[in-house]
């Protein structure tokens, strides 16, 4: 990146918050990285157009993933399960940071893309 034309920053996160998606919890449970710019729809390697995204990361989760070696040869690739949300209570304080985040837009003239609805998800977000 030139920081020129459309995209003026070589940085693709410009800010982070934490804070606190409960009022009882003690500290901050997630991160929001404000994005300056659209989410990726096609293979270019960096988002072309006007927008933004806030995506939420949990802070603590209780979910562990485990890397094991494929086999003794040093040259494989190793075998990485994340295991993302496979403790049940990690998509609690995503989910507080998704209602948070569409709660305000940034500015009545913008339009708001929202994604659509986690039905799948026990508190489908709607």
């Amino acid at each position: 990146m030139l920081c020129a034309g459309t995209v003026q920053t070589p940085h693709v996160f410009e800010s982070v918050a934490f804070l606190r998606t409960d009022n009882s919890l003690a500290r901050p449970d997630v991160q929001f990285v404000f994005q300056p710019a659209r989410r990726l729809t096609t293979k270019l390697p960096f988002p072309v157009g006007h927008g933004y995204a806030i995506s939420p990361v949990a802070l603590y989760p209780k979910s562990r993933g485990t890397l094991r070696l494929a086999s003794p040869d040093p040259a494989a690739d190793p075998l990485i399960d994340p295991q993302l949300l496979s403790e049940r209570k990690d998509i609690l304080p995503l989910i507080r940071a998704l209602r948070i985040a569409r709660a305000r837009p940034v500015h009545s003239r913008n339009r708001l893309h929202r994604a659509p609805p986690c039905r799948h998800l026990p508190h489908g977000l709607r």
